[in-house]
């Protein structure tokens, strides 16, 4: 409903417009600083990911709860 209504009122989320590629050095400074994560995170995702029948969004949802616990 929140998609269809941005729609309709023609105007974005964001109230001022970003260039992309804006936060792009904050992010590798998260990446980096996190490095532990991101990688027990990737591994995480890469078996998930290569059970037949689960889809990119089931394996999104597991690693994100994996992450948050971990």
């Amino acid at each position: 409903p929140e998609i269809i209504s941005l729609l309709v009122q023609n105007k974005a989320i964001a109230s001022t417009p970003k260039k992309l590629g804006h936060g792009l050095k904050q992010g590798f400074k998260d990446v980096f600083a996190n490095l532990t994560l991101v990688g027990k995170s990737s591994v995480f995702g890469c078996l998930i990911g290569a059970i037949p029948g689960f889809g990119g969004s089931v394996v999104d949802w597991m690693t994100y709860s994996f992450a948050m616990n971990g």
